[in-house]
């Protein structure tokens, strides 16, 4: 292998882990859970409010378009 090959292996591998990354704590920001456990992980959070929900929803649509 080349040094541009292991560049680009390095490159996917990093955006694959920051696209699941994302998706995981995006999902995690919407729920309605208020106690989250995952592996070792323990949260507690606070709920979004309905308001904040709907404008945060919102907000992604317009980006989309």
């Amino acid at each position: 292998m080349t040094g541009g090959d292991v560049i680009a292996i390095i490159s996917i591998g990093g955006t694959i882990l920051t696209g699941l990354l994302t998706a995981i704590f995006h999902g995690t920001s919407m729920s309605r859970c208020k106690k989250i456990s995952c592996c070792c992980f323990e949260c507690d959070r606070e709920v979004l409010q309905d308001e904040r929900l709907y404008s945060q929803t919102k907000r992604e649509n317009d980006d989309e378009n």
